[in-house]
């Protein structure tokens, strides 16, 4: 059962081998190392606990902080599915890596969603993290938000490297936008990817990274392999990308024949016309259900509209589409 706890105190009082679920937010709240080790403490003892989400951003968590939650939480034999919200802490590479080579020694863990955005992470922290990641070797889903902190593509090869060790992988989340990366990041990321040929869902926010098109084109090479593929949801706005880019994207995706659902965002790079008619080239991903492309405002003629409506026209088939190049809505089918 879902426990209705909103305070330690009443964790402390409640029957925790009724505890099968538990949310407990204490963001903002002048959280500190301390109090974080008694809350999980206290956690642990829920013998049968299977769900946790547990918001603890916008706090004081130092290095303590972060090893107490990984090496007590680990303790829950029955949990599956932990949410961890710790964003706008102090988090340095002691307390990131300690929390996950903490939980990394959990035997019943398949989903982690951890959020460190906004703490004092540095490139060459990446190294010990992505060592640490890669003792998951049962994860079957991972989200990673790690925005604004200090990444680059040294850091940003170490941290991938560790989850293309996840082989048992079929989700993967990535936030890594707003970084001062290049199109080495687009290969990296790539690279890694090849190694995870069991992912069904990827989600990657690679925002304002500067990847052009070839980190563009080498990213698409490693989402061509993963042929178990069913959902892409990919935010490559503000990357410098122009139509062969974009073109060498479109042809990758559409050697996955088992995706149903994807959702593009390329807005604000230089494309023209025939980046948008190229997506008729997705008309053989038969089990396509939901597409969803956003080009942002693309300079076109009326000759140009009438290509792109007789091409997209060839994904009419597809439930729910939603292409958008232009300030203005167009109906094509």
């Amino acid at each position: 059962m879902d426990m209705n706890i909103h305070t330690l105190k009443q964790l402390k009082e409640a029957n925790k081998d009724q505890v099968h679920e538990f949310s407990f937010n204490r963001k903002d709240k002048d959280v500190g190392d301390v109090e974080t080790a008694e809350l999980c403490e206290e956690i642990s003892k829920c013998s049968k606990l299977h769900t946790l989400t547990l918001n603890l951003s916008s706090n004081n968590l130092y290095g303590d902080g972060g090893k107490s939650i990984g090496s007590l939480l680990a303790k829950c034999d029955s949990l599956k599915i932990l949410d961890l919200e710790l964003s706008k802490n102090s988090l340095e590479v002691d307390g990131v890596a300690g929390l996950i080579d903490g939980l990394s020694r959990s035997n019943s863990l398949e989903v982690l969603m951890l959020n460190v955005a906004e703490n004092m992470l540095k490139d060459e922290d990446f190294e010990s993290i992505g060592q640490k990641i890669a003792y998951f070797r049962n994860l079957k889903g991972l989200a990673l938000v790690l925005t604004e902190n200090k990444m680059e593509n040294n850091g940003l090869k170490k941290l991938v490297d560790g989850i293309a060790q996840c082989h048992q992988l079929t989700l993967l989340d990535l936030h890594l936008h707003h970084y001062p990366l290049s199109s080495l990041g687009g290969f990296v990321i790539g690279e890694a990817l090849q190694s995870l040929h069991s992912l069904q869902s990827l989600s990657l926010h690679l925002e304002n990274n500067n990847l052009k098109d070839e980190g563009i084109t080498k990213l698409s090479i490693g989402i061509s392999k993963l042929s178990a593929l069913k959902k892409l949801t990919l935010d490559l706005k503000q990357n410098n990308i122009h139509d062969d880019g974009i073109l060498a994207l479109i042809q990758a995706i559409s050697n996955l024949t088992n995706l149903e659902i994807l959702k593009v965002n390329v807005k604000q790079n230089g494309l023209h016309q025939k980046s948008v008619t190229a997506l008729s080239q997705l008309s053989k991903l038969g089990h396509l259900q939901i597409l969803s492309f956003n080009f942002g405002d693309i300079d076109t003629n009326m000759k140009d509209e009438e290509l792109i409506k007789q091409e997209l026209s060839k994904l009419a088939f597809v439930k729910q589409l939603n292409i958008n190049h232009t300030d203005d809505e167009i109906q094509y089918f």
